[in-house]
């Protein structure tokens, strides 16, 4: 199962993928595996503003 959830703070994060439906029924059986994804534009513009 992969879920894309939308969040900028890891505690909502953890908050949010444990009301899963498979988290509630399988919890102690369920590896969750993160990984960040970021906007290019985003991304762009942050590494653009800093410096060396």
């Amino acid at each position: 199962v992969h879920a894309f959830i939308n969040t900028m703070d890891p505690d909502q994060l953890d908050s949010l993928s444990l009301q899963l439906p498979i988290m509630k029924e399988n919890g102690a059986h369920v590896k969750i595996s993160c990984k960040a994804l970021q906007i290019m534009e985003d991304y762009t513009s942050r590494i653009l503003s800093e410096s060396i």
